[in-house]
């Protein structure tokens, strides 16, 4: 099974520490809630388990069905979608996530890419440039691009923000189907009806220079 382990994880900006001494682990087809107040490292905490920053202690591991992934590797296996990721904006839909798949080594499927664009509801735009898009079809693309691969791994920072109703029914939607099919998914948010597609949640306290309090709340 797939799982992702952080271990005695710590962060720090300068010398002020953001949190440390974080135990976590996360198995396939379950979703880690992740809240706090702003400027807690919420943030933070999704990148170093995205593996696209490194801890300043501590490690992550993650493993899918078999041996640990080597670190460099890690950011293959992931999908995210957050502020931090940026489409190009003067290419296609379209052309954004066949880069996306060829990156990660799938073989051309046009179906698929169709597929995964009707899944966000963005299959009549496809051949449009990302530019001209609203922050709400902004929001569904970082969707679709974070969903072509198929990732073992769902990393969602924020993900309902610009969204209207129909769009946080999606991504509402989209988490439970990650999880059937055996994601490991962690949603960072501090909106009570992002955090139900959770098992269990933890709660970073804001800026504290003492040991991470880590809070687990059981949905069932």
């Amino acid at each position: 099974m797939s799982v992702i382990k952080a271990k005695n994880l710590g962060h720090r900006f300068g010398p002020r520490p953001l949190f440390q001494r974080l135990e976590v682990e996360v198995q396939g087809g379950t979703c880690l809630g992740v809240t706090g107040a702003n400027g807690a490292g919420k943030s933070t905490l999704l990148k170093i388990l995205a593996g696209v920053l490194k801890p300043s202690e501590g490690r992550v591991v993650l493993h899918l069905d078999g041996p640990p992934i080597a670190s460099e590797q890690h950011p293959l296996h992931a999908g995210c979608v957050a502020p931090w990721i940026n489409l190009y904006e003067d290419l296609t839909l379209r052309e954004n996530l066949a880069f996306v798949a060829r990156v990660r080594g799938l073989p051309k499927d046009e179906e698929h890419l169709y597929q995964t664009l009707k899944s966000v509801r963005l299959h009549h735009q496809s051949d449009k440039p990302c530019r001209i898009f609203s922050s709400g079809m902004m929001q569904r693309a970082r969707f679709a691009v974070a969903l072509v691969a198929k990732p073992p791994l769902l990393i969602l920072d924020e993900p309902t923000v610009n969204l209207d109703r129909w769009g946080r029914e999606d991504c509402r939607r989209l988490v439970r189907q990650a999880k059937g099919r055996g994601c490991i998914v962690v949603v960072a948010s501090n909106v009570a009806e992002d955090l139900k597609v959770a098992d269990w949640i933890i709660s970073v306290e804001d800026y504290a220079p003492r040991p991470l309090r880590v809070e687990r709340v059981f949905w069932r």
